[in-house]
């Protein structure tokens, strides 16, 4: 009776393990989102910038701009962060959170404009959101642990030499 026990206390801890890491992985593909749609706007406002002063500007004129270059850079590191999130949760977790940058892009260009979004802006941000939000929740009730058989591990995995 006590092995059992023990047993059901280490499933248990395992459980409660493999929560927190999909918690974090979320939390990181979220920063990543938010990240995704800054560096986007950087490079948008560098791009506005750069086509005012050269009609037709090059991908090399662009890049000199430092705040281009920071998009990149932040854009980078939202890549880093999304592909840690996947290592942690899984992608049907990890995926959705990027209707986050949509709502946070469009925060970031009403905020740089000062003034507030249309209603209609608002309703299509919100019907986006819901619309993630619904397929998630009914894609979470159909979905669950994969597991590879024998044979299908053969077709998908090239032979060991």
């Amino acid at each position: 009776m006590p092995r059992l026990q023990n047993r059901r206390e280490e499933e248990r801890a395992l459980g409660t393990s493999r929560r927190l890491e999909r918690g974090v992985g979320v939390v990181i593909a979220l920063v990543g989102a938010v990240l995704m749609a800054v560096g986007a706007h950087l490079q948008s406002a560098s791009l506005g910038r750069v086509a005012v002063t050269i009609p037709r500007p090059s991908l090399f004129q662009i890049a000199q701009s430092r705040t281009w270059l920071a998009g990149s850079l932040v854009l980078g590191v939202a890549i880093v962060l999304q592909l840690m999130a996947v290592t942690l949760a899984p992608v049907a977790l990890v995926q959705p959170t990027g209707i986050i940058a949509l709502v946070v892009s469009v925060a970031i260009r009403h905020g740089m404009d000062q003034r507030l979004p249309r209603l209609r802006t608002v309703v299509e941000v919100g019907v986006c959101v819901a619309a993630v939000v619904a397929f998630v929740l009914l894609a979470g009730q159909y979905t669950g642990p994969v597991t590879l058989t024998r044979s299908w591990r053969s077709r998908c995995v090239a032979p060991s030499r």
